[in-house]
């Protein structure tokens, strides 16, 4: 399972690194800004919904999911795990 969080950061250590190399223009920067921001709401949203599966009764789990072992795997996953 690839690890999204090293994926992600790689992703943007690169863009910053070609960013960096060449003279900054404000539509880089832009460009730059808005995907460090998607990054961070992706993250959000993984958080939430985690936190949100957490606080199901067992019964309400196992109405979408029948293994409990599944339903323990995602919900304890960091947040930067796809």
């Amino acid at each position: 399972m690839t690890n999204q969080f090293l994926t992600d950061a790689t992703t943007l250590r690169s863009f910053s690194t070609r960013y960096a190399a060449r003279t900054g223009t404000v539509e880089q920067m832009r460009r730059w800004h808005v995907r460090a921001w998607q990054l961070l709401s992706v993250w959000q949203h993984r958080r939430r919904d985690r936190a949100v599966l957490r606080s199901l009764s067992p019964q309400a789990i196992h109405d979408f999911c029948p293994r409990q072992t599944e339903a323990d795997a995602e919900m304890n996953k960091p947040f930067w795990r796809a």
